[in-house]
């Protein structure tokens, strides 16, 4: 990806910092010469119906208010099965035991969290794909059709050809983007909450309820979300490293280091690694924060650029690849998080 090659989408107003000084005639030989300055799609296409109309205008924010609407939808179910833990576990164990009673390790106990990201991950991924064949082939066919009946011959002839979007040319543009993504959720959800969730306060013999009633869920759950909003919402204000810059991928590798972090907490049960190198609440405290500041910032920040580095025409299917590669990772971390667990 060259930074000279940058576009930005019609809907938004990032503004590449290195910006192209080339004539318009010096840019049509670069395409012709078959170049990084070359559209994705021919230059017979049109650039489609959503490059020259006017914005629309979003008067009482109603995108907005039904974004939030989704996220509550898609989130607050997640949040309560991971967060009541203990209550899915009682019900789910067909045990008659007295209350207070310590109940035996299974397999469902082991491995709950782990289980349940996979399941809620799974059918993602399945809807992406579809997503990506069937809306974006309607959105290609506009983008296609001609904008007046002179050439309605040429362009329906031609729009047989990009019905679907050119998977290969998008990610020759976004697979490191793309990459970052993939890995930042799958580091995410490989530690929260299937180890997160089990580590426990080295003061839960005190009664207190902050360290035993309350300890999970103050510091995984609240902890670790209010961080990620965070994270997120640096980036409508801070924007860094830029999109080809190398120091991203290297940010977004460095999170691997939080795994063995998280593992040496005080996390019970332990069947294979029983020291405890972090023996106070403090580290498991900083440690959430630094994974989810970390999951939103360097998770947003792909997502916002992914859409960019490709031509306008090409910037929902785009998106739609970034949400893929999102999904993706958090299936896969998901399953191996099962063999973290194990593992401790």
């Amino acid at each position: 990806m060259d930074g000279k090659s940058l576009q930005a989408s019609t809907n938004s107003s990032y503004i590449p910092t290195a910006i192209s000084s080339m004539s318009d005639e010096e840019h049509s030989e670069g395409e012709e010469a078959g170049g990084d300055n070359s559209p994705l799609l021919s230059r017979q296409q049109p650039a489609g119906p959503l490059g020259t109309r006017r914005c629309p205008e979003d008067s009482y924010n109603l995108v907005y208010i039904i974004f939030f609407m989704m996220g509550i939808g898609s989130l607050l179910p997640w949040n309560v099965f991971i967060t009541a833990k203990q209550y899915w576990l009682y019900k789910l164990s067909n045990n008659s035991s007295p209350a207070g009673q310590e109940e035996p390790h299974n397999d469902l106990s082991d491995y709950f969290e782990s289980y349940i990201s996979i399941a809620s991950t799974i059918p993602s991924v399945l809807c992406l794909i579809l997503n990506y064949l069937l809306v974006n082939r309607y959105y290609m066919d506009l983008a296609a059709a001609p904008f007046s009946e002179s050439n309605s011959h040429t362009s329906s002839s031609d729009s047989s050809d990009v019905s679907v979007p050119p998977l290969r040319p998008i990610l020759k543009k976004t697979w490191v983007l793309g990459a970052c993504v993939f890995y930042v959720f799958f580091i995410s959800i490989m530690i929260f909450p299937a180890v997160s969730s089990g580590i426990q306060s080295m003061n839960k013999d005190s009664g207190n309820p902050l360290t035993t009633t309350y300890f999970v869920p103050l510091t995984s759950f609240l902890l670790y979300n209010v961080a990620d909003f965070c994270g997120r919402q640096v980036t409508a204000w801070l924007q860094v490293p830029g999109p080809t810059s190398r120091v991203l991928p290297l940010l977004v590798i460095s999170r691997t280091v939080l795994v063995p972090l998280f593992m040496f907490c005080n996390y019970q049960p332990r069947y294979h690694l029983h020291n405890v190198f972090f023996a106070h609440d403090l580290f498991p405290v900083v440690f959430i924060c630094l994974l989810g500041i970390s999951n939103g910032y360097l998770g947003t920040l792909p997502m916002i650029y992914g859409p960019k580095v490709v031509p306008r025409e090409l910037a929902e299917p785009a998106g739609v690849i970034m949400s893929f590669f999102l999904t993706l990772g958090l299936a896969v971390g998901s399953a191996v998080s099962v063999a973290l667990v194990h593992c401790i």
